[in-house]
């Protein structure tokens, strides 16, 4: 099956020979390499232009023959193919654009980004093609992180977009399951209404009975208590005790001054009082 290029991309951009007879007049093999799909792979990349999208109908048929072609020549008890040369190449096509393999997950409830995507399933029907390419089944801490700082850099101190507050909810799902040594409190941006600040200047509201001083920047609601603390978030009602006892310590921890005379005194006013009592 040899691919050739057509003139017009609306006729589909990429074609086989199948006619035996044509296929040797021209001195083609019945099948490419890998190396040749995977260049004409990267040419398709190439002439798409998000800036100004084409039809895509027929980038999307492309990829999805491509896709189809390597799954194939996996064959049973041998190594897997070398795919390395895809590593860094946004080669995802999720029907509107290319996508980089870090960018995408199979279990990511998010289908459509933005800057995290679940696996398109024209990719994750070819499992032997997807599992080379080192899609993962889930995004780990690294990649909330990244997204995060990504936003932060976007946004600065303007509102974020809505299709962002849903990808900051999920992407607080992803630090529940880590371990308080693996926060990296200096670098991770919570979600604060509809902007976005470090986890070590917001606080979380674990005494909803009290009144909230505006000083407090809160950190949005859907995030657990414990979740927050690991981040560094701090407590309202610790913080307010602290502030209590700063404004009052004068009045505590005053030394009486005669502790060891009125002791003395109180134990003989006893033996006197009640000279009974074994002493």
């Amino acid at each position: 099956m040899a691919f050739i290029c057509e003139d017009s991309p609306e006729k589909g951009g990429c074609s086989t020979i199948l006619d035996p007879k044509t296929r040797e007049r021209l001195h083609l093999r019945e099948k490419p390499t890998l190396t040749e799909v995977i260049a004409h792979l990267k040419a398709v990349i190439a002439y798409f232009d998000s800036s100004k999208p084409p039809s895509t109908s027929w980038i999307g048929s492309s990829c999805k023959e491509i896709y189809d072609f390597i799954e194939s020549l996996f064959k049973p008890g041998e190594p897997p193919l070398d795919l390395t040369q895809l590593k860094n190449v946004p080669c995802i096509w999720n029907g509107k654009t290319f996508l980089k393999v870090d960018s995408v997950a199979t279990t990511w409830k998010i289908k459509e980004g933005p800057y995290l995507y679940t696996t398109p399933p024209h990719v994750a029907a070819n499992q032997k093609f997807s599992a080379a390419l080192g899609i993962r089944e889930k995004f780990e801490d690294r990649d909330a992180i990244r997204v995060l700082e990504m936003m932060k850099a976007e946004f600065k101190e303007e509102p974020v977009s809505d299709s962002c507050k849903e990808l900051i909810t999920e992407l607080m799902l992803i630090f529940d399951d880590i371990s308080q040594d693996q926060v990296k409190k200096p670098n991770s941006a919570i979600y604060l209404l509809d902007t976005l600040r470090l986890a070590t200047n917001l606080h979380y509201n674990d005494a909803q009975w009290m009144d909230m001083d505006t000083e407090y920047s809160q950190v949005n609601s859907k995030l657990s208590r414990t979740l927050a603390t690991k981040l560094g978030v701090r407590l309202v009602r610790s913080k307010r005790l602290d502030h209590f006892v700063s404004k009052r310590k004068h009045h505590f921890g005053v030394s009486f001054g005669k502790h060891d005379k009125l002791t003395r005194t109180s134990y003989e006013t006893i033996q006197l009082t009640l000279p009974i009592l074994p002493f």
